[in-house]
């Protein structure tokens, strides 16, 4: 494990202070607790997978993803010992984060996916930048313009096509956030007041899937993710991922991925050892 972290000293009375930043090369070490976060955190993912909790909700970024955590909020993110994350990052605070998140209708977005490589370029200006000789505040008011331009760049990313694109990539994240909670069709197409029938087949003509087949990939990455990352029991696993019967779960899981959920942690475990 190693890390190439920048640290700053707080200054409380501006309205954008950057805490720390860096360069994170994860292992299976690699875990961040905090039960009621003092800042904002924002990581470009550049390889590599893990898994994020912020307060109920849990996802998975993977290269090219960005994930954003709240001030006030309960964090928990840890790398996939198999293959540990190495990102970019920058913790901040201050009432011009909370009100630039507001401004492009980001307050609650946790995840944003397939990020381009100028989001990348940016958060590794705003690394650049925390690392030259200059007095706080005026580090701070540069960084804050790239801020600036890195949250426009995400807002984006987020709506970037039509209002039916749109409808779909909410869908989709709204799946990602929500994997661990039961969820339907009609839970689906009640977010976007539309139909059940219109819902599946906007969601199948956008990403050539089911929302149903969709979500059961989703929670199987997750479930890969527990069996190689806990030492949860198989039955814990698939009850948190709302299967109610374990059976089921292992069927699901071995459709998916050619091995049983024992199979599949017992070669995680070999493949660690073996490294």
């Amino acid at each position: 494990m190693r890390e190439d972290i920048r640290y700053l000293t707080a200054e409380g009375s501006l309205p954008f202070v950057v805490e720390m930043a860096g360069t994170s090369y994860c292992d299976g070490t690699y875990r961040i607790f905090r039960q009621q976060s003092p800042v904002f955190v924002f990581e470009y993912v550049l390889q590599g997978t893990g898994t994020v909790i912020e307060d109920q909700q849990m996802f998975y970024p993977g290269p090219g993803d960005v994930y954003i955590l709240h001030a006030h909020c309960r964090h928990e993110y840890y790398a996939d010992p198999a293959d540990p994350w190495v990102k970019v990052w920058f913790n901040i605070r201050g009432p011009a984060v909370e009100a630039l998140l507001q401004a492009y209708q980001m307050p609650r977005v946790n995840w944003v996916r397939h990020c381009p490589a100028p989001i990348a370029d940016l958060f590794e200006r705003f690394l650049q930048i925390t690392r030259t000789a200059q007095p706080l505040p005026q580090l701070f008011d540069q960084c804050a313009l790239v801020f600036h331009e890195i949250v426009a760049a995400l807002a984006r990313q987020i709506r970037p096509g039509s209002p039916e694109q749109n409808e779909a990539a909410y869908l989709r994240d709204y799946i990602h956030a929500h994997m661990t909670d039961p969820l339907t069709v009609a839970d689906l197409a009640r977010l976007i007041y539309r139909s059940p029938a219109y819902t599946i087949r906007l969601f199948r003509e956008t990403f050539q899937i089911t929302p149903y087949a969709y979500l059961a990939q989703c929670r199987v990455t997750a479930a890969k993710q527990m069996l190689a990352g806990t030492q949860l029991p198989i039955q814990v696993i698939a009850s948190q991922l709302c299967y109610a019967d374990s059976r089921y779960f292992a069927h699901v899981f071995r459709q998916n991925t050619d091995q049983t959920p024992r199979q599949y942690r017992l070669a995680s475990r070999k493949e660690r050892l073996s490294v």
